[in-house]
């Protein structure tokens, strides 16, 4: 758990900061540079929570069963209750993860054609690697990620 010093911010200042923040992250950069100021900032712990938080979020909405979630990214059911309370409350979070998984369900549409195209069996296409291609894409379907 994360310690919290039990005095207030400022108001003005906490806002202040969190513009900081918003121009660090806002700036295009490549998947590189964005590690390179995400490991700097958040300890182990805290990049630990944020990814979980957002892999709760994205799977409830992408429809994956409750167990299946808890199993994947080892969390209680407590905790997966709480975050889809949260996301019942918070459109904004729902609108934007949708927008992700629209872009992430096209994706996988063309590749499950590829699959069927050169798929394990196919004369000329090395099966190893089909095959390791056809389990991804299952265990895509049955875990959302």
């Amino acid at each position: 758990m994360v310690n919290v010093s039990k005095r207030k911010l400022d108001e003005y200042i906490s806002e202040r900061l969190f513009d900081l923040l918003y121009e660090i992250f806002a700036i295009k950069r490549n998947v590189k540079d964005f590690n390179k100021i995400f490991v700097s900032l958040f300890s182990p712990t805290e990049r630990l929570m944020i990814i979980k938080r957002l892999g709760v979020i994205y799977l409830l909405l992408k429809g994956v069963l409750k167990r299946d979630i808890c199993k994947l990214l080892n969390i209680s059911p407590t905790t997966l209750d709480k975050y889809k309370l949260i996301l019942d409350k918070e459109t904004e979070i729902y609108s934007y993860f949708q927008k992700i998984i629209r872009k992430e369900a096209i994706k996988n549409i063309f590749e499950e054609v590829i699959d069927t195209l050169y798929g394990p069996g196919t004369p000329g296409v090395d099966w190893s690697e089909a095959w390791k291609t056809k389990r991804r894409i299952e265990k895509r379907k049955k875990y959302g990620i």
